[in-house]
């Protein structure tokens, strides 16, 4: 996993290539015009947040976690405009308890039959209300910055729970 600071050192690295390849003025059209598309939660909070290694379950509580990672979403997004993104689409979590591995260890640790892990998927319903709050608060503070919130948590689940409407078999759990 590559921090968040380290990937705008990587977008400066690639703006610097990019200026040296196509020129100042080229370089800047491409950044400019391009789709940057963010998403910033899913590791974090599996990896990271529940792993047992890393003990971050035990310094916060979901809601202070899910908080920093909204304000450290927020800084990455004001650091790319800063560096001349204008245009971002930032996906929000899907049900992550739904996840195949999230399932299986669900049931293995006495969780079920193998069903989503309810508490995953609360805490990306929570994380993406919060999000949304801030990308619409980025909206008002760098009117320049065109950044959509993507709602992917509905649709997702109803492709994992109803796979049929999609032409898929219906699920065997």
């Amino acid at each position: 996993m590559i921090p968040l600071w380290k990937e705008v050192e990587y977008y400066r690295e690639y703006q610097r290539r990019l200026r040296a390849h196509a020129g100042a003025a080229a370089a800047r059209d491409v950044v400019r015009g391009a789709l940057h598309v963010v998403s910033i939660g899913t590791n974090d909070f599996l990896e990271n947040y529940y792993m047992l290694a890393t003990g971050r379950f035990a310094r916060y509580s979901v809601g202070e976690y899910e908080d920093y990672l909204v304000a450290a979403a927020r800084a990455f997004l004001a650091a790319i405009h800063r560096l001349g993104a204008r245009r971002v689409t930032f996906a929000g979590l899907s049900p992550m308890g739904c996840l195949p591995l999230e399932r299986t260890a669900g049931a293995l640790l006495g969780g079920g039959g193998g069903g989503c892990v309810e508490e995953y998927n609360r805490v990306a319903r929570e994380y993406n209300g919060k999000v949304e709050a801030m990308v619409r608060s980025l909206r008002a503070e760098l009117p320049r910055l065109k950044v959509a919130f993507i709602p992917v948590y509905d649709n997702m689940l109803d492709l994992i729970t109803h796979p049929e409407k999609y032409g898929e078999s219906p699920p065997l759990l």
